[in-house]
C-alpha cells in the first residue's frame, strides 16, 4: 500500500490495444473518469491490435458460434459462458457503427469483418498489408477525443490490494525513467495488457 496515491481515477485500464481502448471508450461513455496505462510511446501504440490483420469476430449464428468454440476448446469450457460470450460478440457491428468506424463485411465464414481501408492495402507487388491500424487508430482517436487520458510509456507493474480483504484498490505503474507512480482506481481496474500469442 502506498503512503499516498499520485493520481486517482474511477477506472484504470492497463494496456491500450483494442481491448484497452474499448474499455476506455466504455468507461468514458458511462461517465467515468478513465485513464489508460500504455507501455509504448504514442507513435507505437496499439500493441498487437495495431499490427494485426484488423479483423474481428461478429457471429451471425450465436448458438452455432458458441458450439464451434466448445468443440474448438475440446469441450472443456462452460457452455453457458460461451453462449454469453458469443451473444456479446454478435453486437460488435452495432457498436462499431455507433462509434462511426467504417468497415467492410467480407461475409467469409459468416463472422469476419475488416476496416474499409483494408481493401486498398496491397503493396506494389500485390502483397496484402496488415490492417489493424485502420481499425485501431480511429478507436484511439475516439477515446482521446472523448477526453480520455492515456499515460504513454507507463507500464502497469502490479495491482495494489487491500492487505486484509485483497480488494484491488489501484495500480503501481512504472514510468520510462524507472520511477513508480501509484494510481488509485475508485471503481475498478481493467487488465487489457496481453495478446493471445
Amino acid at each position: 500500500m502506498p503512503e499516498a496515491w499520485d493520481e486517482e481515477h474511477d477506472i484504470v485500464v492497463v494496456g491500450f490495444g483494442a481491448a484497452g481502448v474499448s474499455a476506455g471508450i466504455a468507461g468514458m461513455k458511462a461517465g467515468a473518469d478513465t485513464v489508460v496505462l500504455e507501455v509504448a510511446p504514442k507513435e507505437l501504440r496499439g500493441g498487437n491490435s495495431g499490427v494485426c490483420g484488423g479483423g474481428w469476430i461478429c457471429p451471425t449464428d450465436v448458438q452455432g458460434y458458441a458450439d464451434f468454440l466448445y468443440r474448438l476448446n475440446l469441450q472443456r469450457d462452460d457452455k453457458q459462458e460461451l453462449l454469453e460470450f458469443s451473444q456479446t460478440l454478435s453486437g460488435m457491428v452495432d457498436w462499431i457503427e455507433e462509434l462511426g468506424i467504417d468497415y467492410m463485411d467480407t461475409k467469409r465464414a459468416g463472422f469476419n469483418f475488416y476496416p474499409k481501408e483494408f481493401q486498398a492495402m496491397a503493396d506494389a507487388d500485390g502483397n496484402q498489408a496488415m490492417g489493424g491500424k485502420y481499425f485501431y487508430e480511429p478507436m484511439a482517436e475516439i477515446y482521446e477525443g472523448m477526453g480520455g487520458t492515456v499515460l504513454y510509456e507507463t507500464r502497469g507493474r502490479e495491482l495494489v490490494q487491500n492487505p486484509q480483504t485483497k480488494e484491488v484498490l489501484g495500480v503501481r505503474a512504472e514510468k520510462a525513467d524507472g520511477s513508480s507512480i501509484f494510481i488509485k482506481a475508485r471503481k475498478g481496474v481493467v487488465l487489457a495488457c496481453g495478446g493471445y500469442e
